[in-house]
């Protein structure tokens, strides 16, 4: 077959087009998108570059809606909170180089979240190889895009033929099915070359039903005491029906991770709310005061945040039952004497027959009677000093039932562990083990677009939303309502009161100079409003959430009202002087 050269002005450079039925058939990029949107992916997030056109020029027609973000960043950001809200993965699209290197924590903070992200990124002309080619990760052309994604995505890879995209994309689908992010990166040239059909895709069947052994053994540790305390996390969520009723059989509380909230309403009685940042009163005093025999832990890796920094606690001083899909969770931090490799719903669908009824439970109630749901302090304020605290309840006061809030890291977490009680799975959304800053700015504008009818809300520091507040421009370019509510000190707070509370001492460097995110928002083209003054507080955020816009709520919060984190100081100083050096 003769070649000729032509400039081929949908992809990166001179490329030999090749003549006949060759040239019809479709190129890759298409079969990519194609088969993309054949599996239900609704949405694109992302920014064009050189090595991606061919991906972008598809999109038009597909089905799939492209999203222009402000910053790669923030685009695996959207797509991270889109699945989160939505229950369903995104697609975002980098260039090679910078494209890719910008999108390395988002990435990172999905993984460690077990976030379902597609990340589709560009590399240079295979023809280019070994040349120091324009964008390359690296100057021999040896796949370093790959290698950075390795530890940090479920699954990963590079083509360098289009016979590979078959088996290669079934891999990525299924990967994405057990959740974490996933990359894979196209060279330039091979995105406008002729590639063949795709085969359909088929979802896998990959629930994990309970081995039966584990299954007997744990119901014989719930048969054999009362003194139950059941840990909660995200794993949980997709089965919250049956957890709820487990927990009214077994008569046994409830206390969730961050992440886990939501799997129970947490004005149930049996319910004492979150463990982590900030946790709970009323988890915090339980914890304190109680040694529960047998510890149910079910849909939660066990990590650092989500047990209060390994509190012995959640050991059991009988036995600890740990029910999780994560391999590697088990015996890391504790040593299960029941470990359940399996999917949580099965788990306890199959459990729930095997244990008694129980009769109400007198101590727990009690408990609660005579403890307050919330502590009295951080409500002093005054003009320009409000109270993140009266920020949080106010925020929670304005929503409705279905409607989200998306908390970013930071000093915005604590204050709402402790007083935005959760009242329904979808309605709450952290990201608390990378915790990465400008996640929730970000994620926030997913959200809206994969649940349209609910009103979104991210409660952010200065600090994360001067790290990714650009992106407040792709809710007004795509007439997306979200209200972003500053808590505003000029400070990098939580560092600043963990340095205080840990050492005795605040760290330097933690000052900002002040910015007024409210006038930023309005040159952005979004609605910006500004409280420092408690008594305006619902109204103006009343205003924001009727406005029909993006709006930025910029409140000027007291820097010096310490988040409730002495839990959190205490048990850190605890282990770290237990700790062998």
């Amino acid at each position: 077959m003769t070649h000729v050269l032509k400039v081929v002005t949908r992809s990166t450079g001179l490329l030999p087009a090749s003549q006949g039925k060759e040239a019809s058939q479709p190129t890759l990029a298409a079969r990519v998108i194609g088969g993309l949107a054949g599996c239900g992916f609704t949405h694109a997030f992302g920014i064009p570059g050189r090595h991606v056109q061919g991906l972008f020029h598809e999109l038009p027609g597909s089905g799939i809606t492209p999203i222009l973000a402000r910053h790669e960043q923030g685009a695996v950001f959207m797509a991270d909170g889109f699945a989160r809200a939505g229950g369903a993965p995104a697609v975002v699209i980098g260039t090679a180089g910078p494209g890719a290197a910008n999108m390395v924590t988002a990435v990172a903070n999905a993984y460690a979240d077990g976030t379902p992200v597609l990340c589709l990124t560009g590399a240079p002309p295979r023809h280019f190889a070994c040349r120091g080619a324009f964008q390359e990760l690296g100057d021999d052309h040896t796949g370093v895009t790959p290698a950075v994604f390795a530890p940090i995505t479920r699954y990963n890879a590079q083509l360098s033929h289009a016979s590979q995209l078959g088996p290669v994309m079934r891999l990525a689908l299924t990967a994405l099915q057990e959740g974490g992010p996933v990359n894979l990166s196209f060279p330039a040239d091979m995105l406008e070359r002729p590639a063949p059909e795709l085969p359909p895709y088929r979802p896998l069947a990959l629930a994990l039903p309970p081995d039966p052994t584990a299954l007997a053994e744990a119901a014989g540790w719930l048969d054999g005491t009362h003194d139950i305390l059941i840990l909660a996390g995200r794993g949980a969520l997709g089965c919250d029906e049956a957890l709820v009723a487990l927990a009214e059989r077994l008569q046994a509380p409830v206390i969730t991770t961050i992440h886990g909230r939501g799997v129970i309403n947490e004005d149930h009685p049996l319910a004492l709310g979150p463990q982590g940042f900030g946790a709970s009163h009323w988890a915090e005093r339980w914890l304190a005061t109680r040694r529960p025999s047998v510890v149910l832990a079910v849909g939660t890796s066990l990590r650092e945040i989500s047990t209060n920094v390994y509190d012995p606690v959640f050991q059991g001083t009988q036995a600890l039952i740990h029910c999780t899909r994560d391999t590697h969770a088990v015996g890391r931090a504790y040593t299960p004497t029941v470990p359940v490799i399996a999917d949580a719903g099965a788990f306890l669908a199959a459990l729930l027959p095997l244990v008694p009824a129980r009769t109400p439970n007198e101590d727990l109630a009690a408990f609660k009677a005579e403890t307050p749901r919330y502590d009295d302090g951080a409500l002093a304020d005054g003009p320009g000093k409000v109270s993140p605290r009266r920020v949080t309840e106010a925020v929670r006061a304005a929503l409705g039932p279905n409607d989200m809030l998306f908390v970013d890291t930071g000093n915005s977490a604590p204050w709402s562990v402790r007083y935005y009680p959760v009242r329904r799975r979808g309605t709450y959304f952290a990201s608390m083990h990378l915790a990465a800053m400008g996640w929730g700015v970000a994620a926030a504008v997913g959200a809206q677009l994969a649940r349209p009818n609910d009103r979104v809300v991210a409660l952010v520091g200065d600090g994360c939303f001067q790290m990714a507040g650009m992106e407040v421009a792709t809710a007004v370019q795509y007439g997306l309502p979200v209200v972003w509510v500053v808590l505003n000190d000029a400070r990098l707070n939580m560092v600043y009161q963990g340095s205080k509370g840990r050492y005795g001492a605040a760290v330097p460097n933690t000052e900002l100079s002040p910015v007024d995110c409210a006038r930023v928002a309005e040159g952005l083209g979004a609605r910006g409003f500004r409280v420092d003054d408690p008594a305006r507080l619902d109204e103006v955020l009343a205003a924001a959430l009727a406005c029909g816009g993006p709006a930025v709520v910029d409140v000027a919060i007291d820097p010096d009202l310490a988040p409730p984190m002495a839990g959190r100081f205490e048990a850190l100083r605890r282990y770290e002087e237990a700790a062998s050096w």
